[in-house]
């Protein structure tokens, strides 16, 4: 390619190079007018009328109204768990085959509470409890309420058998005998 005495490196003002730039001008113009010419989006005929995509928008919220109110259900089952676990547990129940603690709420604070032994004694049983005081406080003047009876057959339930089973239920105000070993009456 020959080039003018007065061209610059851009070429600007070569004659030569001006009637080549202006037909390399031309040759991309075209190309650059179809650039700037909008174009179909990808996957037109894929494209669903707006009916119909509302009636999808329409199923998702209501997928999204019954997850919600899912979890709206397991929140009220975990919260009532929760307040149960916080709960004051004034009395407990204690099964003479299982030897674990339960806690037992007072007004002055709470004791941990498990049979240790349960022997047969006359007609009955003589049970040894196991009474734990977590706060290490010291308790003086105190007794305790036991109410006892048979474990009643839930799977037998009739009001009548209930009725004669809550009947049965015997209560005894005691002292323990470490506390009267000590004087601590």
């Amino acid at each position: 390619m020959r080039r003018d005495a007065e061209c610059t490196p851009l070429h600007f003002f070569c004659r030569l190079c001006r009637r080549y730039s202006s037909l390399i001008f031309l040759l991309t113009l075209p190309t650059a007018e179809a650039q700037i010419r909008p174009t179909a989006p990808p996957n037109q005929g894929n494209i669903k009328p707006a009916s119909r995509q509302a009636d999808d928008l329409r199923k998702e919220i209501l997928a999204l109204h019954q997850e919600i109110d899912t979890l709206k259900t397991k929140l009220d089952v975990d919260e009532s768990f929760l307040r149960n676990k916080q709960d004051r547990l004034e009395t407990i129940s204690l099964d003479l085959t299982e030897k674990t603690y339960q806690r037992l709420d007072t007004d002055d604070g709470f004791f941990l509470v498990k049979v240790s032994d349960a022997i047969p004694y006359l007609n009955g049983y003589k049970i040894h409890l196991n009474i734990g005081n977590p706060a290490y406080a010291t308790y003086t003047h105190y007794a305790l309420k036991i109410r006892y009876s048979k474990l009643f057959d839930w799977s037998k339930y009739t009001e009548a058998a209930y009725n004669q089973w809550n009947k049965s239920i015997q209560e005894k105000d005691l002292l323990p005998r470490v506390a009267a070993a000590r004087g601590l009456e």
